[in-house]
């Protein structure tokens, strides 16, 4: 059995190391301390995915400084819908791509539109797609094309006064 502390902060343990220790099924609570680990590398996150350990996952989504492979972390949007511990991490993971975004977007819009660090414009244009009663798989296509015509890109203060009145008459209910 090894400490919390040494899981989470050792730097003797190496990433095969850790991979050992996940595949050994350890006691509950440790999938979660390795996941906590400063600087966690993909390879590492892809053990902890593969245990299908709902609360280790969360953790390893919570860690803004694990690494997630891309292919890894689009099962795991997919996956998502039915694990809600992994919602709220799931939306504020760094540097999500516009295709992750958009996957996204139909269950955790609310979510993704409250952050500001996402690109203002991309979260106006999925509002727009998601307004339009597009299905999201299309989304992705529909901003591509859309992209392609655009010769110049709106101000984000521009796009934002576009959408929030359509948001305040849905709230109104009209």
């Amino acid at each position: 059995m090894v400490s919390v502390q040494v899981l989470e902060n050792s730097l003797l343990l190496t990433d095969k190391d850790l991979l050992n220790i996940i595949a050994q099924r350890p006691q509950p609570g440790a999938l979660g301390d390795i996941c906590r680990r400063k600087n966690l590398c993909a390879g590492v996150g892809d053990g902890i995915v593969a245990t299908k350990d709902k609360k280790a996952v969360a953790e390893l989504l919570a860690n803004s400084r694990a690494q997630i492979r891309e292919e890894t972390l689009g099962r795991l949007i997919d996956e998502a819908r039915h694990v809600e511990i992994w919602h709220k991490p799931m939306v504020h993971w760094p540097a999500l791509t516009e295709g992750a975004v958009i996957r996204l977007a139909d269950n955790y819009f609310s979510v993704l539109e409250q952050r500001e660090d996402l690109d203002t414009v991309i979260i106006a244009r999925v509002k727009l797609e998601i307004h339009r009663g597009i299905e999201s798989s299309d989304v992705a296509s529909n901003i591509a094309k859309r992209n392609r015509k655009m010769a110049m890109t709106p101000s984000k203060l521009s796009v934002r006064k576009q959408i929030i009145p359509w948001k305040a008459s849905k709230m109104r209910g009209q």
